[in-house]
């Protein structure tokens, strides 16, 4: 199936649902999943993501929805995200395949750290029984485990958190001033939610799915982030699907020959209705679109579709930085037409937002005046507590 530039375009931004009546939790069940990134120059990248899809969204609506409602929950989809509690339930089935040593973290790795870290971690978890939530500072009288993760950055209470973390023995209960607090997952998820049983059967179809509500548009090396290309059992799912035409190949005109994005079948009645220039209410519209957001995240699909370049800065070295270290992408109706460098002042008593650059490729006033309108509205809830 070959589609023209004008109408992936117009599928992408349909289905990215700016400015809806949907809650958070809501929109992250649209998506499967929200991808998590700490830097807070603006704001952090997945409540910009949510600032964006959600009208009048205020930041303290994700937190209760993860903290106090238990809507969502913290763990790895698209690298680390913040997912639909309702999915629980398949990490807990996948933890049991032979998949689970390739996608997340080899098996004979983890025991090995928990036989190095047996009275530690038996000491960890006791604590917290007896104790409720706990963050590292809570647990110096502890030793130190070994980094699971690079950014945990060499020996830390941090690691052993996180090690039951990953193996699903404690949830994050909440956080204060960004520092995690954990909590026995018993007394975190629901038990309606601990009760549910997932087959085996069952688990690729819901990665897959996560991956084609992510994107709308996907490329087989794209499908996972977090090692999941080595997966046998998601690499067969997708195979099984592309056989029976649940998914769809399709070739983007005028765009690379040799790069093949997939469609779903299921999304093909929204593909046929977004038509160029169907996007309703985009007339006039203008975005500054989080460095993450799932409409710009895949940088190759970006630049065939959109005709943009565009890599954010904030892990890029300062001496090879064009742009500037928070740059986000600038949407103007159905058109992506450059980037602005953002930042919060740091100086008590006069915040604000400040502006370090304006990169655009095309200017008229109706596009300064509504990036005007945008700073302002942005710069409230930045500086929004």
């Amino acid at each position: 199936m070959e589609i023209t530039k004008a109408h992936a375009a117009n599928f992408l931004l349909a289905r990215a649902g700016f400015d809806s009546e949907r809650t958070s939790a809501q929109v992250i069940e649209d998506l499967s999943c929200l991808q998590v990134d700490p830097i807070n120059v603006v704001a952090r990248s997945h409540e910009l993501i949510l600032f964006n899809r959600v009208k009048g969204f205020r930041k303290q609506e994700l937190y209760a929805s993860l903290y106090k409602d238990r809507q969502l929950f913290e763990y790895w989809l698209q690298m680390y995200s913040i997912i639909p509690i309702s999915a629980l339930p398949y990490f807990k089935a996948l933890q049991k395949t032979t998949d689970y040593r390739q996608i997340y973290a080899d098996r004979s790795r983890y025991s090995s750290y928990r036989r190095e870290h047996e009275a530690d971690l038996t000491a960890l978890m006791a604590f917290i029984e007896s104790n409720g939530p706990t963050a590292a500072r809570d647990i110096r009288h502890l030793g130190k485990g070994r980094a699971v993760h690079s950014w945990t950055g060499g020996n830390s209470h941090s690691a052993l958190l996180e090690f039951l973390w990953n193996t699903g023995e404690i949830q994050i209960s909440h956080r204060s001033s960004n520092i995690k607090y954990y909590d026995l997952t018993h007394r975190i998820i629901p038990e309606t939610v601990l009760a549910t049983e997932i087959s085996a059967e069952q688990i690729y179809p819901f990665l897959l799915s996560s991956y084609f509500k992510y994107y709308g548009l996907v490329r087989p090396t794209w499908l996972n982030r977090s090692g999941r290309d080595r997966s046998k059992g998601l690499r067969d799912e997708f195979n099984r699907q592309l056989k029976i035409g649940d998914i769809i190949e399709v070739r983007i005109k005028g765009g690379d020959s040799k790069i093949k994005y997939y469609l779903r079948q299921s999304d093909l009645e929204m593909f046929a209705g977004s038509s160029p220039g169907s996007v309703a209410g985009s007339a006039g519209k203008l975005k500054i679109l989080s460095p993450l957001d799932p409409l710009v995240l895949d940088r190759q699909l970006l630049l065939e579709v959109f005709g943009i370049f565009y890599r954010w800065e904030a892990y890029t070295p300062p001496a090879k930085r064009k742009y500037g270290f928070y740059n986000m992408p600038i949407l103007f109706e159905d058109k992506i037409i450059g980037q602005i460098d953002l930042a919060k002042s740091k100086q008590k008593g006069d915040a604000k937002l400040n502006v370090n650059g304006i990169f655009l490729n095309q200017k008229s006033k109706a596009i300064d005046d509504a990036l005007q309108q945008e700073l302002h509205r942005l710069e409230k809830f930045s500086l929004e507590q």
